[in-house]
Parts: C-alpha cells; structure tokens; sequence
C-alpha cells in the first residue's frame, strides 16, 4: 500500500508520524537524504572525526576472519570509504535507501526480497538502531494510554488516549511504572529477527546511544546540529529515540545470538588501543581518540553492541 504523506487533517500514532516523516519514498528524511551526516548535515557520528573507529572496527574483522561486511545505513559511503582505505578489496555491501557513491548498495526491500542467506559477514551499523520509530504508553490510573498526535493551532500537539486492548508487548510488564513514558520500537525486533534469517555463522557491531531504562521521554529531532522537541518540519528533521538495551539484549536472545557485549564507546575502544596508538599518529587523530574514549565525550555517550549469529 502507498504511504501518503503527512496529513494536517489526520490523527497519527508517534510510530506512524515518524515513520512516515522519516521513511516516506519521496519526502522522507532517510530517503531523500538531503543532508549527510557530519559539519554541513544535522548531527555528527563517530565517524566523522577520523578514521580511527575504522581502524578499530577493521581490526575486529581481521580477528573474526570475516570476509564480507554488510554495513546497515551506511548513507553516501562514508564510513564504506574510511573502511576500504583500509582493507582493500573486501567485499562491501552498503543497504540502504540512497546509492552511495562509491559501494555497493543494496536496496532493504531488495535485501528482504532475496532468498540467500550470507555467511561469514560482519554486520556493521553505525546510529541505526535509534531510528527504527518507537510507540509511547503511558500508564495512569490504572490503565495503558498511547500517544497520538494532531495538528492544532498550527502546531502539532501530543494527546494520551486510553488502549482497549493490551498488545503483547504491554502485557509482558508485570508491574508497570505510573505516569512514566515508555518507549518502545516495533520494527527493531522484526529487525533481529530478519538479522538471523539473513545472515548466518556472522557476527555484528552496532554502535549507538541507549538507555537500559525502559522508561524515559527520549523523543527529539536533530536540524542543523541543534534540538528540537517534537514535532515539527516532518522530512527535514532528523527525529530519534534512545535505543533499549534491556529490550536489544531480550530480541537477541530469543533469536539464539551469542556473545552478547554492550559496553560504553569507551570500553570498546580501550583494548585496541595498543594495536591502534603510533608514535606518528597525527594530531587529528590525537583529538579523535581523545573524544572517543573520554567520558566526557563520545566514549560515554555512544554505546556499542557486539554479539554473534
């Protein structure tokens, strides 16, 4: 079924606003992919300081003799660059909605599509994981509500609307939290679940921000490097929830992975330093480093999930 884009006049489920300001064929900000990552886009990642995540991520695919990568949302080829300086002649697939430039790229519906399952592979995602849209319950006096949103007084405006029905994932809460939002993302555990049936004696990395809580109001957007609260300019605005990890390491288990890691950017990055670290190493590289393992920069903030299929 076509997806028609945002109607003023309509009510949406959060889900299905984001979904459709972010994934919509012609409009949406994934797929039109107007602005790329980095100093002229709306957010930076790891990547873009230098190649040294790269580095450390190539020499994960050396020690695990993988001999393919898949990269999920690798965007205009980015980090696909950075990654092939470095290992030359690796079998690359970018799956994405855009063609990058200079890798293969791999329509996600023609992935889906396509019977064959790949061995062997390393699965990379670098801030995927936060942009598969989340619902938001609400319970109070005693009842689950869900948000929805409507146009009104030319902004849109939340509104809490009671469920009749408890889906399955509600009633898995044994004892709900009162008068907290819970976020929760749907299409990341078909995700995992397409992870396994695709891919097989792989393992992968994800790299992200994320909470253990599964409560907390994380719904905002990202324009030109600065935060908005929803909801506003649909398919200019780069809009994002915190990933559950409780939720990832749940989905991974129930799909049979094994070796599940999540550890700060910090604790990923420290045991490769001494492969990484040269006497030359440039200055750029210096300070890349430097804002990756800090805590007081990307080393805290970013999560990186490892684990094998």
């Amino acid at each position: 079924m076509k997806m028609e884009w945002i109607d003023n006049t309509k009510k949406y489920r959060t889900d299905k606003w984001l979904e459709i300001a972010l994934y919509h064929p012609e409009k949406g900000y994934y797929r039109k992919r107007e602005k790329e990552p980095g100093g002229s886009g709306d957010f930076y990642t790891p990547i873009h300081l230098s190649d040294i995540l790269a580095k450390m991520i190539a020499l994960k695919f050396e020690k695990k003799k993988h001999d393919k990568v898949f990269e999920f949302g690798g965007g205009d080829g980015y980090f696909a660059g950075q990654f092939q300086n470095l290992k030359k002649n690796t079998d690359y697939t970018i799956i994405d909605w855009v063609d990058s430039k200079n890798t293969k790229t791999i329509n996600p519906n023609k992935h889906l599509e396509n019977k064959k399952a790949y061995k062997n592979c390393l699965i990379v995602g670098i801030e995927i994981l936060d942009a598969f849209p989340a619902r938001r319950f609400l319970f109070s006096k005693g009842d689950w509500h869900e948000e929805h949103w409507v146009f009104k007084d030319e902004k849109w405006t939340n509104q809490w609307e009671k469920i009749k029905k408890n889906n399955t994932f509600l009633k898995n809460i044994k004892k709900p939290t009162g008068d907290k939002i819970l976020e929760y993302q749907p299409n990341l555990k078909r995700f995992l679940s397409d992870l396994k049936n695709k891919f097989k004696k792989s393992s992968f990395i994800f790299i992200d921000y994320g909470i253990y809580d599964p409560y907390g109001d994380t719904l905002r957007g990202f324009e030109g490097h600065k935060q908005l609260k929803p909801f506003s300019s649909p398919g200019k605005t780069d809009w994002t929830t915190d990933v559950r990890w409780n939720f990832f390491e749940d989905e991974c288990s129930k799909n049979d992975f094994k070796n599940i890691k999540i550890k700060t950017l910090t604790n990923f990055s420290l045991p490769l330093l001494e492969e990484i670290v040269k006497p030359d190493m440039s200055y750029k590289d210096k300070m890349a480093l430097k804002e990756l393992i800090s805590p007081f920069g990307m080393g805290e903030s970013f999560q990186v999930a490892t684990g094998d299929i």
